[in-house]
């Protein structure tokens, strides 16, 4: 019998997210696909998809604060970008 993947917490509300992704715009369709297969497996999980609005850092230090996890997709133009540093 296949072993299902369990969510990191079984305690959660509306406001909090098992794994958060940071990664560089430019590997977004490999970091969609990641995102995919952990959504496919019950995670909770925060991603900006979209060019977020707004004031963008704090955007992304509220979703990480709301994270179990973060996962950083790691890449030279992940590195290059200031938002993701």
């Amino acid at each position: 019998s296949q072993s299902k993947v369990r969510p990191i917490s079984q305690s959660q509300d509306d406001e909090t997210f098992n794994l958060m992704i940071s990664y560089s715009h430019k590997n977004k369709e490999l970091c969609k696909q990641v995102y995919d297969e952990l959504v496919k497996v019950g995670y909770r999980v925060w991603i900006d998809f979209e060019q977020m609005h707004g004031n963008v850092m704090d955007a992304m230090a509220q979703a990480i604060e709301q994270a179990q996890t973060v996962i950083i997709c790691l890449s030279e133009d992940y590195r290059k970008s200031n938002y993701c540093r």
